[in-house]
């Protein structure tokens, strides 16, 4: 029986079964298989990182969404702490508006009182920004928010003017007799 380690042999010798180089020929050019098999395995892999990616990106838009609607809470009730406090008296009102941004996850970075225009009383304007958390690879975004609180010319200044009441709608006129 011959082996490939017998020195005696050729290095090129041919394969030591007349059917074994045969039956990987054979394989290679079988009937009925196409070159395209296996591409099922390649369009489920596309289709599943498609859905991967499209859920990742619905995710990251829905928690700006959230972020965006926490900082206008935020800037919110900051804007309104702040008319408040003046309305009440307070000397310094943007360190309490401050405090009620905080409470929301957010930073006061503008506060500002003006007076009303053709109304007593105070405008407080106040701006946040909320630090939306990101992984770290990613750079840092923050999420600016303004809101303005004050008086109303409903509630603060005159009554509006209340329309005229439509006159009483005519009246038909009786049917004539019967003869």
């Amino acid at each position: 029986m011959r082996t490939d380690k017998d020195p005696t042999l050729p290095a090129e010798s041919p394969p030591l079964s007349p059917r074994a180089g045969a039956r990987h020929r054979r394989d290679r050019h079988r009937p009925g298989l196409s070159s395209d098999q296996g591409s099922a395995t390649i369009w489920t892999a596309a289709l599943i990182s498609l859905i991967c990616l499209l859920a990742i990106t619905t995710m990251t838009a829905s928690g700006i969404r959230a972020a965006r609607h926490q900082a206008q809470l935020a800037a919110d009730m900051a804007a309104l702490t702040a008319a408040t406090r003046h309305t009440r008296g307070s000397s310094a009102p943007c360190p309490h508006a401050r405090q009620a941004a905080l409470r929301a996850g957010a930073r006061l970075t503008a506060c500002t009182l003006t007076p009303a225009p053709a109304v007593p009383g105070t405008i407080a304007e106040v701006t946040v920004t909320l630090p939306l958390r990101v992984p770290r690879w990613l750079p840092s975004l923050a999420i600016p928010a303004t809101a303005r609180a004050g008086p109303t010319p409903t509630t603060a200044g005159p009554a509006l003017p209340q329309p005229e009441p439509n006159p009483s709608p005519p009246q038909p006129e009786p049917a004539p007799p019967l003869p």
